[in-house]
């Protein structure tokens, strides 16, 4: 593919996706008290320990355009950069992509001690920049192998 934009999409999405299974995966064996579902929840729900289907579907669509976005900037940063360490670059970016998101834009979206409790401990934490660096890993390869 030519087109980083698209290209981008595609490898975010398909990154998306397999975090998305492994951090739901987590969750369902019960090590996290969330999963990558709640947290895109976050985002366009009030109420994310009891999603409704309505809920679920815009916290679903919510996680892909956040991995889309992702690997579109992956995109134009392997652009700018090289493919060389592109799986160094990939977990890297990728993790970086989750401290901004964990550490910085939901704390500034939700003060809830219920959401904050939920987010803010050791097995959610883990399995979120494991997910996230999943992602940018995925996405990379992805950029790497087809641009």
């Amino acid at each position: 593919m030519k087109d980083p934009i698209v290209l981008g999409s595609v490898a975010g999405s398909i990154g998306g996706a397999i975090g998305l299974i492994f951090s739901h995966s987590l969750f369902l064996l019960g090590i996290p008290p969330i999963s990558s579902v709640h947290l895109a929840a976050t985002m366009v729900v009030m109420d994310i320990t009891n999603l409704t289907t309505g809920g679920v579907i815009w916290s679903l669509v919510t996680h892909f355009v956040v991995a889309s976005t992702y690997g579109v900037l992956i995109t134009y940063f392997l652009l700018k950069t090289g493919k060389d360490y592109w799986l160094l670059k990939g977990m890297l970016t990728g993790a970086f992509f989750c401290l901004i998101a964990h550490s910085y834009l939901i704390p500034l979206m939700r003060t809830e001690p219920q959401v904050h409790s939920l987010i803010f401990n050791a097995p959610s934490f883990g399995t979120m920049i494991t997910a996230h660096s999943i992602i940018g890993v995925v996405a990379v390869f992805i950029v790497v192998r087809y641009s």
